[in-house]
């Protein structure tokens, strides 16, 4: 019970690595080639999130993808990154690490803010 409790810990955090490496990979290919394409972003804007007002104006393709790569990294569930997160907190509980489990759906809770406030931005603001 012991091994198969750690081992079921490992397989879920390592589901989740790889999920994150390639939803961190999608998301930051999309922003490379936002940046790339569009010479005009230098330096208009203070905020980051500026960057990205009207996207779906200029390139719908790489706004709906972009989205759907923060979709995934928030976790929400039909997208990848929700069922490592599910993983990783579910063998949190099994683990009796609730404590653990709770500071995880609180970051992910405070990810998703940052995540969907870049959706806004690029979908809902002129």
């Amino acid at each position: 019970m012991f091994v198969y409790k750690y081992y079921k810990s490992l397989v879920s955090l390592f589901l989740y690595w790889v999920l994150f490496l390639f939803a961190n990979l999608e998301a930051f290919g999309m922003l490379w080639l936002s940046y790339s394409n569009n010479k005009q972003w230098y330096n208009r804007y203070e905020s980051p999130f500026e960057k990205f007002v009207g996207l779906v104006g200029l390139s719908p393709f790489l706004a709906i993808s972009f989205a759907i790569f923060m979709l995934s990294l928030s976790g929400i569930p039909p997208f990848g990154m929700f069922w490592g997160k599910m993983y990783l907190i579910s063998s949190a509980i099994n683990a009796r690490y609730n404590v653990l489990a709770l500071i995880l759906l609180l970051n992910s809770a405070i990810a998703v803010y940052y995540y969907m406030k870049l959706i806004v931005y690029m979908f809902l603001k002129d």
